[in-house]
């Protein structure tokens, strides 16, 4: 009777197999699909859990010690998290109710994370090596050739800085600018000579002085302020492909001078404008580009455009407290900083701060006291600031360095720079090179 049943049963399709026995069988194999269908789950040390819900969660969880954790969960989005220890343990662990999976966690959103014991440089390179422990550099960087009005940039795990080259003797000349370079922060190259002259802009004829270079979608931008022929000061805006150039004229005209100041502003004079030199941009988070400029106790803000070369928006005269001279800006931790020379010749560098990229700025604090001199005239100061590998630098420059450095043959050197827990910088102490 029972193996007739059984019979009937084959017949009709609802048994795999015909025998008492046959029982136990079909019911290990009703669970055995029941659980691949419904949740994927493939045991081998494989738990395989894929969540697919037309927004295709894949959830691969791959733990190799190797330990390639592929989160994915999959918007349309594309992020890829991915963690890395090596022992061979392949546990896949994937939720689907689509039922596919292989332990990888595929987290996919577009945004590829990747865990590394390296520091990550300024502008968000990765693998940064950085100094190596127990060595140690010399200040100034040079002293066959003078440098000064430093500014720094970081850039594929090099640090770069951009200076003037003074050649005078009797009083500031400087025609061209060097683009020194380390990707250790003790040995040091001036990439064969200057980089760019003011001769660069056939509308200028005269003066490269305190410029900064930035960086934006792969092109560089060099500002600079040059000797307009048309009178005055203004400042030009200089590209490339490379930070150690070659660079050409990106607009063929000043980008800042004293007639777009005296239409912004409605002066009636253009002795009534700012002095139009040592240009300092800055980019925020939200891509937003700011560019300040100014001298002899005045210092101007203006937004740019996407497009690096031309303004927007209606510029602003915020002045720090004590401001004399060489505004640099940056930001950390939401922070806005504004360093500069303060007071007048040989001037000392402060810094104020502000949420707000436009200010209005704190009381300043004094991190650096005057620098003297062995020259005719009083010592200049010129502040630059960037991180590197997880340390923040100074640069600055000298005014009474080796082989014959003076006022007028100043030499650029660099410091450490460290921050408080609270967001204040301690005050600079000048060295003899830096050491790790």
């Amino acid at each position: 009777m029972t193996s007739r049943f059984c019979l009937l049963l084959c017949v009709v399709g609802l048994s795999a197999a015909c025998s008492v026995d046959g029982m136990a069988t079909l019911s290990e194999s009703e669970n055995s699909d029941s659980e691949n269908s419904t949740a994927g789950d493939t045991d081998s040390d494989s738990d395989s859990d894929t969540d697919s819900d037309t927004d295709s969660d894949s959830d691969t969880d791959t733990d190799s010690d190797s330990d390639t954790d592929t989160d994915s969960d999959s918007d349309t989005d594309t992020d890829t998290d991915t963690d890395s220890d090596t022992d061979s343990d392949s546990d896949s662990d994937s939720d689907s109710d689509t039922d596919s999976d292989t332990d990888s966690d595929t987290d996919s959103d577009t945004d590829s994370d990747t865990d590394s014991d390296t520091d990550s440089d300024s502008d968000g390179d990765v693998a940064c090596k950085g100094p190596i422990a127990g060595t140690s550099g010399a200040n100034p960087l040079f002293s066959q050739f003078y440098t000064a009005d430093p500014a720094p940039l970081v850039h594929n795990c090099t640090f770069y800085i951009v200076c003037g080259h003074d050649v005078g003797t009797t009083g500031f000349v400087l025609n061209d600018w060097y683009v020194l370079s380390s990707t250790d922060m003790v040995n040091w190259s001036d990439n064969g000579g200057p980089v760019m002259g003011w001769n660069t802009f056939n509308w200028s004829n005269a003066n490269a002085w305190a410029s900064q270079m930035v960086e934006r979608n792969g092109t560089f931008y060099w500002y600079v302020p040059v000797n307009n022929m048309g009178g005055g000061m203004a400042i030009g805006v200089a590209t490339s492909n490379s930070p150690t150039g070659p660079f050409t004229d990106a607009i063929g005209a000043p980008l800042v001078d004293d007639r777009w100041e005296m239409e912004q502003f409605k002066y009636a004079n253009d002795y009534d404008t700012a002095y139009t030199i040592d240009p300092s941009v800055l980019i925020d988070d939200d891509g937003q580009a700011y560019l300040y400029y100014g001298s002899f106790g005045r210092m101007v803000i203006v937004m740019l455009n996407d497009d690096m070369i031309s303004t927007t928006g209606t510029p602003i005269e915020r002045t720090p407290q004590g401001f004399f001279e060489a505004p640099f800006a940056f930001k950390r931790n939401n922070t806005y900083y504004m360093m500069y020379a303060a007071g007048a010749n040989p001037a000392s560098i402060r810094y104020v701060t502000s949420d707000n990229p436009m200010g209005p700025w704190s009381a300043p604090t004094q991190i650096l006291d005057p620098l003297p001199n062995n020259g005719p005239d009083k010592a200049t100061s010129h502040p630059g600031v960037a991180e590197f590998a997880g340390q923040w630098y100074f640069v600055y420059h000298l005014s009474d360095g080796p082989n014959g450095g003076e006022t007028y043959k100043r030499e650029v050197a660099i410091e450490k720079m460290v921050f408080n827990s609270d967001g204040s910088i301690q005050p600079i102490v000048r060295t003899n090179g830096l050491s790790f």
